[in-house]
């Protein structure tokens, strides 16, 4: 039986057991509330408590957002810990300040990159087997044995010679005065239990009966409702407001007005929207507007004739592009693409005399944390930070704007809690979009086909410069309040890792060290985004992946060679990744002729850890419209942690994908969001939707990531499959903007 009780604001989401084998997934708080019967954990570590009647608690600092991370990471203490399945539950973290949960892998308690298990995998094993090493010291105290002759199963700490069976329950208070184990003892592979099998998502069933709690879902007694504007040009702020009607309407409680937004906070949504259309406001632009999507097109350009950043370089390009056989050339271009998450942003809370409490659908809550810090003008460790389901993130509810907003607001009504909810059509005008990118590229093939050089241009803005404090101008008034609020340690990490170069802004194209290519070039440029841009899954690699793989099956076709055995040349040095197209193309059947008027494409990439390979069949009318009929995708994640979560995540990755190539773009005019709903941004229809076979090819490496590697080279197959059809070549997305009759 699966639970989510709502309590009063301070025992928001405090759960339950009240049966032996239930598991809740919920909300955790500075001081929980437990059922009698379940008496007060104890804490085993900062990731573990134990309760009398042999529950176990796992505390995660990663927030659940569809991708499974409430299991996977369960699964992963849960076997070191030979707890009883049936009696784990799971918590996000209140109090992200704690720097015990700010794990060595992960500067910031939050969810992004595909992190949480490839980068924390070891540090929560080595949490569930210091809990297990703790747990037998006490039990060989209590019953004045050895603990070499005692073993852990299932919950329980057993002794074989005497035959007893102490559960871990009885032992709870006595482990957690134990001195934790330096270096616990880890389990091999062969004893795992949970690790790498598939096992059903705890959240799923809570999605499903409707009791899961979003962001959107937070009800607090005598909670006010607010929604806000922002300037339609982003990065303006308010020049005058008049908000007589507003007031005067039933329900308003206060008009908020701030340098960036003005919020209308009322006791319900519809009559703080309504509030809102009645406000008359006066918007100041921002300095600098392109007016339309080619403009910022041409400026990218013009960066890319002037001074450029070197990324990377390997050989004399100039030289190897003058003696080569042939030299193909191209321009590509990536369009901005909205998060289009189906929960609209929101965030709670409750600003008082000395404390301030958030509620919301959080990437990064330890973020959220210094910014309702740094807002509320409370100590940090006064801020309670509540972890609810996100309905969708994608990279957009990583940044805090958001949660700046709704602290703002809730300022402004001291002692009541506020539940800030942005419009459809706010949601999508204020995004920070993935960034659009100019691409220039040449290449050149040898006399016998092999790839001799590879000169690269890349213009895109940064999105990690927005982040930090010096950001700059082209902030908008909200980014700078939660840059100016990035807790010491993720501000400290930000600034290493950005240093000249934005390191997601090459993800894909740099170190392409697998492909043999003689001399190699990457040279960059920043300019900057007349739109606020942001993290999207896959980040860097989503569109380099497909100008890198469309690029190399022109030059396959340039070689008159088979894309997936020019691939396969390239690859010989590279076992691992050629293990990966191979098992594509033999699930495809690549070798064999695809239906009568389907097509195939095919298309590799590695990041994030990760190896994907996957196989597009696509048909084009006689009118030019596509069809993506089915994708094989297989992924070498390494060690697959849960692979019912795995297989999931990669059907996901790719249904975004097809997504995204065939129709997703944001564009502008007179310096504004065109597509502010989905009647005008679309996204892929059931009845679009593709057959999604996913394939998982366990190489026995450390974990990599999931829902992230198995995106980008979905857009390059599909678009090197209409080639194959058409004879178009898709040198920009949406594909949905080109004729692709056959030529």
């Amino acid at each position: 039986m699966n639970t989510i009780v709502n309590l009063s604001r301070r025992t928001f989401l405090a759960t339950s057991a009240t049966a032996a084998a239930s598991l809740v997934l919920g909300l955790t708080v500075p001081t929980p509330t437990f059922a009698e019967d379940e008496g007060e954990p104890s804490a085993i570590n900062a990731f573990v408590s134990l309760s009398d009647d042999g529950t176990t608690t796992i505390l995660l600092n990663k927030s659940e957002m569809g991708q499974g991370i409430f299991t996977g990471i369960a699964m992963l203490v849960a076997d070191e810990l030979d707890a009883d399945w049936a009696r784990v539950r799971v918590r996000s973290i209140t109090d992200p300040h704690r720097e015990d949960y700010w794990t060595p892998s992960y500067a910031g308690v939050g969810t992004g990159g595909s992190r949480s298990i490839r980068e924390s995998w070891m540090d929560f094993r080595r949490a569930g087997a210091a809990a297990r090493d703790m747990l037998v010291t006490a039990a060989a105290q209590r019953l004045e044995v050895p603990k070499d002759r005692l073993r852990t199963e299932n919950g329980y700490v057993i002794d074989e010679e005497n035959g007893i069976r102490l559960d871990y329950g009885e032992l709870a208070s006595l482990a957690a005065e134990q001195e934790p184990p330096a270096e616990p003892t880890l389990k091999d592979a062969d004893r795992w239990k949970l690790i790498g099998h598939a096992i059903e998502q705890l959240d799923i069933p809570l999605k499903v009966n409707g009791s899961a709690v979003y962001g959107i879902d937070v009800r607090l007694s005598d909670m006010l409702v607010a929604t806000a504007m922002q300037s339609p040009v982003p990065g303006g702020t308010v020049a005058d407001v008049d908000d007589a009607r507003a007031r005067a309407m039933p329900g308003v409680a206060a008009i908020v007005r701030d340098e960036g937004f003005v919020a209308v906070v009322a006791e319900t949504y519809w009559q703080a929207r309504q509030g809102l259309e009645a406000l008359q406001v006066t918007w100041s632009a921002p300095e600098l507007v392109d007016e339309n999507t080619q403009a910022m097109m041409d400026r990218f350009a013009a960066a890319l004739d002037g001074e450029l950043i070197a990324a990377e370089g390997e050989g004399d390009t100039a030289a190897a592009l003058s003696s080569s056989g042939r030299v193909i050339e191209a321009e590509y271009q990536v369009p901005m693409i909205a998060h289009a998450c189906m929960e609209p942003l929101n965030c709670t809370a409750l600003v008082e005399a000395d404390a301030c409490t958030i509620w919301g659908p959080l990437q990064t809550p330890g973020w959220a944390q210094g910014v309702g810090a740094g807002v509320a003008g409370v100590p940090i460790e006064n801020v309670v930070v509540n972890t609810t389901f996100l309905g969708g993130g994608f990279g957009r509810k990583f940044l805090v704007d958001f949660v700046a907003q709704a602290v703002l607001i809730a300022k402004a009504v001291p002692g009541r809690p506020v539940k800030t909810v942005w419009s459809r059509e706010e949601d999508f005008a204020q995004g920070f979009f993935r960034p659009a990118a100019l691409h220039r590229i040449r290449a050149g093939l040898d006399n016998d086909g092999a790839l001799a050089v590879w000169e690269h241009r890349l213009a895109q803005p940064s999105i990690l410069h927005r982040w930090l404090p010096e950001g700059g101008a082209m902030q908008t008034p909200l980014e700078r309040v939660a840059a100016e609020s990035l807790p010491g340690p993720m501000l400290e990490a930000r600034q290493r890792s950005v240093k000249e170069i934005d390191p997601t802004i090459p993800e894909s194209i740099a170190s392409k060290t697998y492909y043999a290519i003689g001399a190699r070039s990457l040279k960059l440029a920043m300019p900057p985004s007349s739109l606020p841009v942001g993290i999207w899954r896959s980040v860097g690699s989503s569109g380099n992946a497909f100008v890198f793989e469309s690029m190399v099956d022109e030059l396959a076709h340039a070689a008159g060679e088979d894309p997936f055995r020019f691939r396969r040349r390239l690859l010989e040095a590279s076992p691992r990744h050629l293990a990966v197209l191979d098992r594509a193309a033999e699930l495809a059947g690549w070798e064999k002729p695809a239906a009568e008027g389907r097509f195939r494409g095919i298309a590799l990439d590695a990041c994030f850890g990760s190896i994907a390979a996957h196989v597009a069949e696509v048909s084009v009318s006689e009118e030019g419209l596509p069809r993506v009929h089915r994708v094989t995708a297989v992924l070498d994640c390494g060690v697959v942690v849960n692979r019912r979560a795995a297989l999931a995540q990669i059907e996901g990755a790719v249904m975004q994908g097809v997504s995204a190539a065939l129709a997703e773009a944001i564009t502008l005019e007179e310096g504004r969001v065109v597509e502010t709903n989905f009647d005008r941004y679309r996204v892929l229809t059931l009845a679009e939707a593709p057959v999604v076979e996913a394939h998982l090819l366990e190489s026995g490496e450390a974990p990599g990531g999931v829902g992230e590697p198995a995106l980008p080279p979905v857009a390059p197959a599909v678009c090197n499959a209409i080639f194959a059809a058409t004879g178009v070549r898709v040198r920009s997305l949406p594909i949905s903007q080109h004729d692709l009759r056959r030529v």
